[in-house]
């Protein structure tokens, strides 16, 4: 901890210099959240009940770079460091980075169900870019990035992501947006089935979704699509009525083909839909998520599995935890699980609760061809968290946070002391 430690006053020196016009803030938390969502809220980095988080970010004409650590006993770890450059309506980005652009709001949401904040975010180099075409606003981002060994990988093997999104005026007040967005776990190396196909030709697969060459890696590859590949589809709907602000939406998620063309009746309507209603006043957020039909309990064409690959087991997880929705995992991924949270302003003061019920179902995970799963007995186990937070502005830098949370096993609570310190030139 001393040495780490020892780090904290060059941080400190970055974040009281003005060169440049910066953000800059410092936070100090005390205790660890222990429900899904608040834990979710911190990247699932906090382990100890003293934890330091420094955070510099800086834009200065096409160039922005920020450093955001978290520091505790024994443990120092970037949740973001990276350098972004733009260019006309080009950028390209490099870094360990979080991309907030599906139709869920990340800061309450409980995740997209592909991509979300639940997890410290792969390292990763990338392109963006935005434009119109015929009054139509589109947005394409593609990133390759790096995974991690664990005690089946013995080689780390590469991440493939990319995302392309349309959104469309319907009026002065309203939009409608469609997006789909695909990533795989590609080439590596794992105790049980060896080298993983990297060529450049191999890649050209990965990138369609398309099933691999004859002859090339295992048989699901061959059959289906080279590596660990899945994806959703993005829909909202936005529309703006006086002071309020509301978005509505609904990803469907896919772990295969079938899935990608909106077969096997879009998976009995799996997936995770929300609406968010914003004033300045208040915020208010419902989401229903589903993933207990996953193409039906017949393999094939059902047993999807989500988040589980046999190649790189478990599957769909970066540091441990899920990195798509936070109510799911590759060991724990049939769910009906209903989300709520509010959230109302009163001057300096704010409140806000976090109710998510439902129930988690036994899983599907590993299936062999012409296998049927049948759980007739199978009522489920109740999931139950809330947790209620106050926000007290105590001057225009110091904010307080307060926390209090219980789960079905456990009550907790934790405190933040946020310092914002002044933008300056």
């Amino acid at each position: 901890m001393q040495k780490k430690l020892l780090i904290l006053p060059f941080f400190i020196g970055i974040i009281f210099t003005n060169d440049f016009t910066e953000k800059k803030s410092i936070e100090f938390i005390f205790g660890k959240p222990k429900s899904t969502i608040n834990s979710k809220l911190y990247g699932n980095i906090l382990d100890k009940n003293f934890t330091i988080v420094p955070k510099y970010h800086t834009k200065i004409n096409n160039i922005e770079l920020k450093v955001l650590p978290y520091i505790s006993e024994n443990n120092f770890i970037f949740r973001e460091l990276y350098f972004d450059y733009s260019f006309k309506k080009n950028s390209v980005i490099i870094g360990r980075f979080i991309t907030n652009n599906s139709s869920s709001n990340e800061l309450i949401s409980s995740g997209s169900m592909l991509i979300s904040n639940n997890t410290l975010p792969i390292p990763r180099i990338g392109f963006r870019t935005s434009n119109y075409l015929f009054k139509i606003k589109y947005s394409f981002e593609i990133y390759h990035g790096i995974m991690e060994k664990n005690e089946n990988i013995n080689k780390a093997p590469f991440l493939h992501e990319k995302k392309l999104y349309f959104r469309k005026s319907i009026d002065k007040s309203s939009s409608i947006s469609l997006g789909i967005h695909h990533a795989a776990i590609w080439a590596g190396s794992t105790d049980k089935h060896g080298l993983q196909p990297s060529s450049f030709l191999d890649f050209v697969d990965v990138f369609l979704a398309d099933k691999s060459r004859e002859g090339v890696g295992n048989l699901a590859d061959q059959g289906n699509s080279l590596g660990d590949s899945r994806g959703i589809w993005d829909l909202s709907y936005n529309k703006k009525i006086g002071e309020q602000k509301y978005n509505i939406y609904y990803q469907i998620f896919f772990e295969d083909k079938s899935g990608l063309k909106l077969k096997n009746n879009v998976s009995n309507f799996d997936g995770l839909y929300g609406i968010e209603i914003q004033s300045q006043k208040f915020i208010f957020l419902y989401e229903y998520l589903k993933t207990t039909y996953q193409g039906g309990n017949v393999h094939p064409p059902g047993i999807d599995s989500y988040y589980v690959n046999g190649t790189y087991a478990p599957g769909w997880i970066y540091k441990n935890f899920s990195i798509g929705n936070s109510y799911i995992n590759p060991e724990n991924n049939r769910a009906k699980i209903n989300h709520m949270f509010l959230k109302r302003n009163f001057g300096d003061n704010s409140f806000f609760i976090d109710y998510s019920f439902g129930k988690h179902f036994l899983p599907y995970i590993y299936k062999d061809y012409n296998e049927t799963l049948i759980f007739d007995n199978d009522n489920g186990e109740k999931f139950s968290e809330i947790a209620f937070g106050y926000n007290r502005n105590l001057n225009q830098n110091f904010d307080l946070k307060l926390f209090f949370e219980k789960t079905i096993d456990t009550k907790s609570v934790f405190l933040s002391l946020f310092y914002n310190i002044n933008t300056l030139k």
